[in-house]
């Protein structure tokens, strides 16, 4: 087994889990092209120092099963936990090999499509997008 980047990204979930301090689930949903992937997790980048603009990346990784795996397009899921949501914080951006995907946290700034934001006990929301991709000619 050999641990691989996911080839799409489907979905993110953003639950804020506690208020003080908070506490922030990242949840990534994605395909990897075969049967047999394990163990999927959220990478996050390490920064110096935080991020400009807010938004902290991932990547969505798993272990790749190389010896009976049938070649079809499977769903993977994969969470992370921030103990504490940095000052500054705005949203996630996870990478895959085919396409990255951005949530932004209820109240961010820029036009984006809805994605669900999950509080305990009540339901806010979120914003997702996907970057533009150039098609080669």
């Amino acid at each position: 087994m050999s641990t691989k980047i996911a080839l799409e990204i489907t979905e993110i979930d953003l639950t804020v889990l506690h208020h003080r301090p908070s506490q922030l689930r990242v949840t990534a949903r994605g395909l990897v092209p075969s049967t047999g992937w394990r163990h999927a997790v959220l990478v996050p980048n390490v920064y110096d120092r935080p991020p400009e603009d807010g938004i902290y990346d991932f990547a969505l990784v798993a272990d790749e099963h190389t010896d009976l795996a049938i070649p079809s397009l499977t769903p993977i899921v994969a969470h992370h936990l921030l103990e504490e949501v940095p000052r500054g914080f705005r949203g996630v951006r996870v990478r895959a090999s085919r396409n990255v995907r951005l949530a932004i946290l209820a109240g961010g700034t820029g036009h984006c499509p809805q994605v669900s934001l999950r509080t305990a006990g009540n339901r806010r929301s979120g914003r997702e997008t996907a970057p533009q991709r150039r098609r080669a000619s």
